[in-house]
């Protein structure tokens, strides 16, 4: 469902300041799931083809398989010549001043299946914290190539999620909808960086990053701040995105089965923002986040 962006921030409004505290409270979950052969129903009808570089985020609790049966069909849809990636955001401790990140050790915050993933014997893990990426496939090492060296910004200027997108990348959201999870959505608002009309979006992180228990290199890298969060508008953008066929919804017992294209996403989002069109719509209300030109 679409709301009217000031419907959508008064929702939001009430949400984050009045009851953001019950969603510490155990809620009732569906029990609806989705089976793999439900599934390959769906992604039959998307343009996913052998080859192709395919991120994947998903709820394994919406899906009626184990999550190694799951790995498996993934990499069979885009075969051995393709590459699967899935986003492994780790959460971080605080140690003598500094967040710690440990490539293989940190776990990743967004469910399961990207744990079970990140472990498997063929995968990468980027070492750029915040925002990291596991990938299994021959495109690994050249989209976590110079990661560190590059940009400070998790979704930045030639960073993996980046190269994604400009490799003509494929996004599957499976039990989540791809306007609230794909990640590639931050990549235009941080390749422009100071270009971008929103300003004081950033704050710097001093980060050491260890590698198996041993210290591989020390930082300090930007990461987006979650001030803004309230102030997204992802109603709008994910109906937009749909309007312009970049985004395809489908679903299965009530379970959401979305397709992105991420060099479209990427290419729209990067002209729109650089015309005004942002996904904090609302930010102009707030006097710290200066914005140099009109928003829509």
């Amino acid at each position: 469902m679409y709301y009217p962006a000031f419907i959508e921030l008064l929702i939001r409004t009430v949400y984050f300041k009045a009851f953001q505290s019950l969603s510490s409270k155990k809620k009732k979950k569906s029990k609806n799931k989705i089976s793999i052969n439900q599934l390959d129903h769906i992604i039959k009808d998307y343009p996913i083809n052998k080859g192709d570089s395919l991120m994947v985020h998903s709820s394994l609790s919406k899906i009626e398989a184990q999550p190694e049966i799951i790995i498996k069909y993934l990499r069979s849809i885009i075969g051995e010549e393709g590459t699967l990636l899935m986003p492994t955001h780790p959460k971080l401790i605080k140690e003598d001043g500094f967040l710690k990140y440990d490539i293989q050790k940190s776990k990743s915050r967004v469910g399961y299946l990207t744990e079970v993933f990140r472990n498997s014997s063929d995968v990468l893990r980027s070492k750029l914290p915040f925002a990291s990426l596991a990938i299994s496939g021959p495109k690994a090492e050249e989209y976590l190539k110079d990661e560190l060296y590059t940009n400070v910004l998790p979704h930045g200027k030639m960073t993996p999620y980046q190269k994604f997108c400009l490799d003509g990348g494929k996004v599957l959201c499976i039990g989540v909808s791809a306007g609230n999870r794909a990640t590639v959505k931050h990549v235009p608002e941080e390749v422009l960086d100071d270009e971008f009309i929103l300003k004081n979006v950033f704050i710097k992180k001093n980060v050491r990053i260890y590698n198996d228990g041993k210290f591989y290199h020390e930082l300090t890298v930007r990461e987006r701040t979650e001030d803004l969060i309230p102030f997204l508008a992802n109603s709008r953008l994910e109906r937009d995105l749909v309007k312009n066929g970049i985004i395809i919804k489908r679903t299965v017992n009530d379970i959401p089965i979305d397709y992105l294209d991420a060099k479209k996403c990427y290419e729209w989002m990067l002209l729109k923002a650089k015309n005004g069109y942002i996904r904090y719509p609302y930010a102009k209300y707030i006097p710290k986040y200066r914005i140099t030109k009109a928003i829509d």
